[in-house]
């Protein structure tokens, strides 16, 4: 960013991922990128508001931007223009251009899954309820996957039914079996170590069910591979 006389404008590289202000090249950089495309702020657009901020970005590029990647803006141009592109990357697919539905936004991952959370914590520990916290959470899971996957890695819709099922079965088999484990585990067992063991439960359960559910979900990519572009979207393969 360079300072100009013209009423208060500065120089802003835009191109490519520079708009962001953070050195993707860097863990810390893209670390700070993402904590602000996956806040919750930015899953409160309709889709109208998206497919304006998209053409509004576009036009600014094409009247603004130079060879360099430069554009001639005032703060607040440059800030508007900067939500924008946030939103945007938290709501729709590179790949495609499509809107992603609400539930499945990056930036919606955290108040779709307060509701979970709660009734997981909540619900009386019986077999039912586990499977069905299990099921409902994997399932989420599987959407959001889904959602944020490549598109340029494409499944069938049985290849998808498939993969759901797996996703979710595990989810089933495993918490359901640690679940029917839990009386061995605890008997005997009272305050805080009774307790603890309990959340373990859960956890191994939902956390090896999650990593059977990226795999699943992403097969496809895993399978055939992606397409690999660069910073100005120029695909390499």
């Amino acid at each position: 960013m360079t300072s100009s006389g013209d009423s208060g404008k500065q120089t802003y590289q835009i191109s490519g991922t520079k708009w962001s202000g953070y050195d993707l090249e860097s863990f810390w950089g893209r670390l700070q990128y993402y904590r602000e495309v996956t806040s919750p702020e930015k899953s409160f657009y309709s889709e109208d508001s998206i497919r304006t901020f998209a053409k509004e970005a576009s036009a600014l590029e094409k009247s603004k931007m130079n060879e360099k990647g430069e554009a001639h803006l005032t703060r607040q141009e440059f800030e508007d223009y900067r939500l924008k592109k946030l939103v945007m990357a938290s709501s729709v697919s590179p790949d495609s251009g499509e809107t992603i539905m609400w539930a499945t936004r990056t930036s919606a991952f955290v108040p779709t899954n307060i509701p979970i959370i709660v009734g997981m914590l909540c619900s009386p520990p019986t077999q039912m309820y586990t499977v069905f916290w299990q099921w409902l959470n994997q399932t989420y899971n599987a959407g959001l996957n889904y959602g944020n996957r490549n598109a340029s890695s494409t499944q069938t819709t049985s290849e998808l039914l498939q993969a759901y099922c797996i996703a979710t079965g595990t989810a089933i088999g495993v918490a359901g079996s640690l679940r029917a484990m839990s009386g061995l585990m605890l008997k005997g067992q009272t305050g805080g170590i009774a307790q603890f063991l309990t959340y373990f439960i859960g956890y191994a359960a939902v956390a090896s069910s999650s990593s059977a559910n990226v795999y699943a979900m992403r097969m496809g990519e895993i399978k055939s591979g992606v397409a690999v572009r660069d910073e100005e979207g120029n695909e390499y393969g």
